[in-house]
C-alpha cells in the first residue's frame, strides 16, 4: 500500500514585498510526485475535502514544509482547509508548539472552499495559533463561490488577505476596479496586509501599485519550485529597469 508521504510534496512560491524590496515569505503548495504537468494536486484536494481526509494532506504538508523552512531559515505559508481546523486543529497546534519557536515564521492560510461549521472551534484555534506566534491569512478572497464573508473576515482578524487572481484579471481586461477597491477598504478596516495573486506581468504590478498594494505573488516573481525556495532571476533583473522606479514610489 502506498503511503501518502510517498505521493505528495511541497512546492514553494515566493510572495514579494515591493515596499521592503525582498521576499516576504514562501507559500507551500501541494504537488504530486512524478506529475510533470502539475495538475493532479487539484484532484487530490477536491477528493480530500469530499471524502474527509484533507486533514491528512494538510498535516503532512505542514510537517514537510516546516522541516524545509527550518533548515533554510525561511518564512513559510501553509494552506489549511476549514475541515482540517475543525477536525484536527489540535494536531496543527501540536506541530507549532514542537518546532522550537519556528511557529513565529509560519503563516496559516485558510482556504475558501468549505464553509465554517463551528466558529467557536475556529476562534479557539486562531487564539492558540497566534499564541504560538503564527500569522493568519485568508486565501483567494473574491473567488467565485468562496465562503469567506466580510463579517467572517472581520471576526477572524487576518494578518494577510490574498486577493483572487480573477479580480486582478478583471481590472486588467475590463478596467473594473470596484472589487479591488472593496477589498482594500476591507483590509484597511481589519488591519490586514493585502497580497495580489497571479501577478504575471508588469502591467499588473503597476495596477496594484496604483491601489497601494505592495505584496504580490505570481509567475512574474517566481514559479512554484519543489522542495526549494527560488525567486525568479528574470524578475530580479527586470526589477532594476521596469520595477525600480515604481517600487520607489510605493516605498516613498
Amino acid at each position: 500500500m502506498i503511503e501518502l508521504e510517498e505521493v505528495i510534496e511541497p512546492a514553494f512560491q515566493p510572495v514579494y514585498d515591493f515596499r521592503q524590496g525582498k521576499v516576504a515569505f514562501y507559500e507551500a503548495l501541494l504537488r504530486i510526485r512524478d506529475d510533470a504537468l502539475d495538475a493532479k494536486h487539484i484532484e487530490y484536494i477536491t477528493l480530500g475535502e469530499r471524502f474527509g481526509f484533507i486533514h491528512q494532506i494538510d498535516i503532512l504538508m505542514m510537517k514537510q514544509a516546516v522541516r524545509l523552512g527550518m533548515l533554510s531559515n525561511v518564512r513559510i505559508a501553509l494552506n489549511l482547509s476549514m475541515m482540517t481546523v475543525e477536525n484536527a486543529g489540535h494536531e496543527i497546534i501540536s506541530i507549532l508548539k514542537g518546532v522550537n519557536g519556528y511557529g513565529s515564521q509560519v503563516i496559516l492560510e485558510f482556504t475558501e472552499t468549505l464553509p465554517v461549521k463551528d466558529f467557536r472551534i475556529v476562534a479557539n484555534f486562531l487564539e492558540e495559533a497566534r499564541g504560538c506566534g503564527a500569522k493568519i491569512a485568508i486565501d483567494d478572497y473574491g473567488a467565485l463561490g468562496h465562503y469567506f464573508t466580510d463579517s467572517l473576515i472581520k471576526l477572524m482578524r487576518p494578518d494577510y488577505i490574498k486577493i483572487d487572481g480573477a479580480v486582478l484579471n478583471k481590472a486588467v481586461v475590463m478596467g473594473n476596479f470596484a472589487e479591488i477597491q472593496h477589498v482594500i477598504k476591507l483590509c484597511r478596516a481589519s488591519g490586514a496586509e493585502l497580497i495580489a495573486e497571479f501577478v504575471d506581468t508588469w502591467e499588473k504590478v503597476n495596477i496594484i501599485f496604483g491601489h497601494d498594494i505592495t505584496h504580490a505573488q505570481g509567475y512574474l516573481i517566481g514559479v512554484p519550485v519543489r522542495n526549494d525556495f527560488v525567486l525568479s532571476p528574470r524578475f530580479l533583473s527586470e526589477l532594476g529597469s521596469e520595477g525600480e522606479s515604481q517600487a520607489r514610489v510605493v516605498a516613498g
